[in-house]
C-alpha cells in the first residue's frame, strides 16, 4: 500500500478564525463557531494524520503550514525546518490568508522546486512598437491579480509603477528603446527581480514572471487531493509546445474563474473538483481555443491535447480581424462614410435582458469577442441617425460574424419664416412725409 503523502492535503473551505482565539492544547482545539476540533497538523506526525483522516467522523478541519516549495509542515520534518516555517509564516500575517482565500486553493504534487517554477520566459516579437507585456503567475501557474510592478530604464530618470490586471496580466506601451529593469511584487510571494533586460526599436518583449510563495498558514475544511486530475498539453499545428500560454478554466454553476500558464513543456496540471467547465485556451499569434462543458466527475486523472492554429491574418474594411473576434461590423452612412461612436447593443433571441455594449470606432467599426455561441439581435443607434435592428444573427462556434450597417438619417422638421421686430412700413398709418436736404 502506498505511503501516505500529507503534501496531497488541501484546505478546501478556508475559516476566517483565529487559532489563538480557540480552546485547547497545541495539537487540538476548539472552535466555538463551528463547533468541531480544529487539528493543528504541524504537531501530528504522518501516522497520525493519516489515522485522522481514516476516522469516519465526515468533515475534519485543520489547520496546516504549507513551505514556499509546497510541502506542508509535520512533526516527522526536522525541529529547524519547522520554527524557519514558524517564523516566516508570522511574517506573513492574516493578510496573507486573506488573499489566498480569493483563490480556489488546490495542492497537488506537482513539481514546484525553485529551479523549476522561478524561471522567467522572454520571448521578442517584431510589431513596430516598442513595448514590455507579460504575465505574472505563481509557483502552479495561477495567475495573480494586482501584482505590483516597477519598471526602470537604466541611465534615465524614467520609472512607472503600475500593477497587473484581473487577469493576471499587464503591458507598457510606447516606451523608448533601451535597458530596462523590473521588480514584481505580490502579498504572500517573494520579490522577483528582472535585471538588463533590453528593448531594441521596433520589438515587444514578453515576460512570463513565476512568483515564488512563502511559508503560508492556512485553517479550514481539510480534504486531499492524492493525485492531479486535469492535464492539459498545448501545442501548435506542427506538434511543437507552446510554453506560455493560458488557460482559463470556470465552473459552469459557479462566477469564479481560475487561470493557468503552461510550463516549458506546454504542459498543465491542477485538480478540479467534480463539475462541469468551459476551458478556454489563449496565446498571442495563435487563435482562441474554447472547449465547452467540459465534465470533470470523479478524481480519475484526465489528460487533453490542445492544438492552437495560427492567427490567419486578414483585412475586413479599414481593420485586421485576427480570428478572436465573434462578431465584426462595420457602421456607414447611406453614401459609404463611416459612423464612429455608433452605440451596438446586443441581446440573445429569447432573452430581453442586453448582454453586451460597444460603440464604433473612428472607422465605425466593432467587434464582440467571448459569445457563446447560439441565435442574437444587435440594435445600432447613432446621433442623427435612425435606429437599426439586426434579428436572427447566428454565431457559431469557431467563426466571426461579419455585419455591414447602413444607416439612414433621422427624420427632422424644420420650420422655416421670418421675425422682423420693427417693421420697415407701418401698414396701419397713411400719413406721407418727404424730407429736403440741401448741400451746402
Amino acid at each position: 500500500m502506498k505511503e501516505f503523502d500529507p503534501n496531497a492535503l488541501r484546505v478546501a473551505k478556508p475559516c476566517g478564525v483565529e487559532w489563538d482565539s480557540m480552546t485547547g492544547d497545541e495539537q487540538k482545539r476548539r472552535c466555538d463557531l463551528c463547533e468541531l476540533d480544529v487539528y493543528n497538523i504541524e504537531e501530528m506526525t504522518r501516522r497520525q494524520v493519516a489515522r485522522l483522516l481514516s476516522m469516519p467522523d465526515g468533515r475534519i478541519c485543520g489547520r496546516i503550514r504549507r513551505r514556499a516549495d509546497g510541502t506542508i509542515v509535520t512533526r516527522n520534518c526536522p525541529k529547524g525546518i519547522r520554527d524557519y516555517g514558524f517564523r516566516m509564516a508570522r511574517i506573513a500575517g492574516a493578510a496573507l490568508s486573506a488573499v489566498l482565500a480569493m483563490f480556489s486553493i488546490t495542492y497537488t504534487q506537482t513539481d514546484t522546486s525553485p529551479s523549476v517554477q522561478e524561471k522567467t520566459t522572454v520571448t521578442r516579437r517584431i510589431t513596430g512598437e516598442n513595448g514590455i507585456k507579460g504575465s505574472v503567475s505563481d509557483q502552479v501557474g495561477a495567475l495573480i491579480p494586482g501584482a505590483g510592478i516597477k519598471v526602470r530604464r537604466k541611465g534615465t530618470d524614467f520609472g512607472i509603477e503600475f500593477k497587473t490586471e484581473p487577469t493576471g496580466e499587464f503591458s507598457l506601451s510606447d516606451i523608448e528603446p533601451g535597458v530596462y529593469e523590473l521588480e514584481v511584487s505580490a502579498d504572500g510571494f517573494e520579490t522577483k527581480s528582472v535585471r538588463s533586460l533590453v528593448v531594441n526599436k521596433n520589438e515587444v518583449v514578453y515576460l512570463a514572471i513565476r512568483l515564488t510563495s512563502g511559508p503560508v498558514e492556512m485553517m479550514g475544511d481539510i480534504t486531499v487531493a492524492i493525485h492531479t486530475n486535469l492535464g492539459v498539453r498545448i501545442l501548435d499545428q506542427n506538434g511543437a509546445v507552446l510554453p506560455g500560454a493560458a488557460l482559463s478554466v470556470q465552473n459552469r454553476d459557479l462566477e469564479a474563474k481560475r487561470l493557468f500558464i503552461s510550463d516549458v513543456q506546454g504542459e498543465i496540471a491542477t485538480y478540479l473538483d467534480p463539475g462541469v467547465y468551459d476551458l478556454t485556451i489563449t496565446m498571442d499569434g495563435f487563435e482562441t481555443k474554447r472547449i465547452r462543458n467540459f465534465v470533470i466527475d470523479s478524481d480519475k486523472p484526465v489528460q487533453i491535447n490542445v492544438e492552437l492554429k495560427v492567427k490567419q491574418i486578414r483585412l475586413f474594411g479599414p481593420r485586421i480581424l485576427t480570428g478572436d473576434e465573434d462578431i465584426a461590423g462595420s457602421i456607414n452612412d447611406a453614401l459609404g462614410a463611416p459612423i464612429p461612436d455608433a452605440k451596438i447593443e446586443l441581446f440573445k433571441v429569447g432573452n430581453k435582458n442586453r448582454i453586451g455594449k460597444t460603440k464604433s470606432d473612428r472607422f465605425g467599426a466593432f467587434t464582440f469577442k467571448e459569445i457563446e455561441p447560439g441565435e442574437y439581435r444587435l440594435v445600432i443607434s447613432a446621433t442623427h441617425f435612425g435606429t437599426k435592428t439586426i434579428e436572427s444573427l447566428l454565431i457559431k462556434s469557431g467563426d466571426t460574424a461579419e455585419v455591414d450597417v447602413t444607416l439612414d438619417p433621422a427624420i427632422t422638421t424644420v420650420e422655416v419664416g421670418i421675425i422682423l421686430e420693427n417693421p420697415l412700413i407701418d401698414f396701419d398709418k397713411t400719413d406721407i412725409s418727404t424730407t429736403v436736404y440741401r448741400r451746402p
